[in-house]
């Protein structure tokens, strides 16, 4: 992170509970949390990414499809 010039906190969470927390199974998975602390979606990105964090940018209620099925991602052990 540091040698590309990111300025992002960057999470390395060997115990995985974060992940245990946010019910996420495969990486990559998007997390949306609203600026009230809520959580607004959970899954792949992709369309119905799209349409959530529109929804969580626009205040609209509620996001369309919040837990996608299929994460399409690599198993968390």
């Amino acid at each position: 992170m540091e040698k590309a010039g990111l300025e992002f906190p960057l999470l390395d969470e060997e115990e995985h509970a974060l992940s245990r927390n946010f019910k996420i199974g495969a990486v990559p998975e998007l997390v949306i949390i609203d600026e009230s602390g809520y959580l607004r979606y959970r899954g792949p990105a992709g369309k119905d990414a799209r349409a959530a964090i529109e929804a969580v940018i626009g205040h609209m209620v509620p996001v369309p499809n919040p837990e996608p099925s299929d994460s399409g991602g690599c198993p968390i052990s």
